[in-house]
C-alpha cells in the first residue's frame, strides 16, 4: 500500500531538502513509519543545493562543484577504501540489505544498492555526509541514526549508508539496532572536527 494517497505504482519520490514545510512534513511522516513494508519498494530521493551532486550532473546542471568543504576528506577516504577491500558490500544495520561500494573518491562514495541496481545506475553518496557523521561520532562517542537522518539534526538523508560505512570504521561498535546507534571507543578528533588517523 502506498502511503499518503500517492498514486498506485510509484515508486520514487523526488524532494527537496530543507526548502519548504511540505518536504519537512513528510520527511517526519517517512521517519514516523519506521521500516515498514513498503520502504522496500518506494525511493525517496532528496535533492539538497548545499550537497555535492556527482561529476555528470554538476556538468549538465552547472551545479557547484566539489569543494575542500565538501569533498570527502582523505582520513574517511582512506577508511573507507579500507572498508571496500575487505569487502565491497556493506550491510545495513537495522535490517542487513547490501549496499555495494563501486567507488570513492573526493565527491564521495559512490553505491549500488537493490533500488539503484534495479535503476541501472550507481548513487553518490556526497562525502560531507560522511564527514559530518564521522566526525560526529568521534567528537561525542555515540551516534544515534535518527539524529543523524534529522532535519534538525545532522540532515543526512543517506543514513542508512551512512550508519553501515561507519559500523565498519575502526573503534566504531553497534550498540543497538532499533534504535539504530554507534558508539565510538578509539583515536581522537582534531579541534577543527577533522578525520585524523587513528593510532
Amino acid at each position: 500500500m502506498q502511503p499518503f494517497g500517492l498514486p498506485r505504482g510509484t515508486t520514487r519520490l523526488f524532494l527537496v531538502a530543507g526548502h519548504g514545510s511540505v518536504g519537512e512534513q513528510l520527511e517526519q511522516r517517512l521517519r514516523s513509519l519506521g521500516e515498514s513494508h513498503w520502504r522496500d519498494e518506494l525511493t525517496v530521493t532528496w535533492w539538497d543545493p548545499d550537497a555535492v551532486a556527482p561529476a555528470e550532473s554538476a556538468r549538465r546542471q552547472g551545479q557547484r562543484r566539489v569543494t575542500s568543504e565538501t569533498e570527502l576528506s582523505e582520513e574517511c577516504q582512506r577508511l573507507t577504501r579500507e572498508v571496500r577491500a575487505r569487502s565491497p558490500i556493506v550491510e545495513t544495520v537495522a535490517n542487513g540489505r547490501p549496499n555495494e561500494i563501486v567507488d570513492v573518491s573526493p565527491a564521495g562514495v559512490l553505491v549500488h544498492t537493490l533500488k539503484s541496481r534495479r535503476d541501472g545506475e550507481p548513487q553518490l553518496v556526497p562525502g560531507w555526509m560522511v564527514n559530518v557523521a564521522w566526525e560526529h561520532l568521534r567528537r561525542v562517542g555515540t551516534l544515534e541514526q535518527d539524529h543523524l537522518l534529522a532535519t534538525d539534526g545532522l540532515n543526512v538523508k543517506r543514513s542508512a549508508f551512512v550508519i553501515a560505512l561507519l559500523a565498519n570504521f575502526p573503534g566504531v561498535t553497534v550498540e543497538s539496532t532499533r534504535p539504530t546507534v554507534l558508539s565510538f571507543h578509539g583515536g581522537r578528533s582534531s579541534s577543527s572536527g577533522r578525520c585524523e588517523p587513528i593510532g
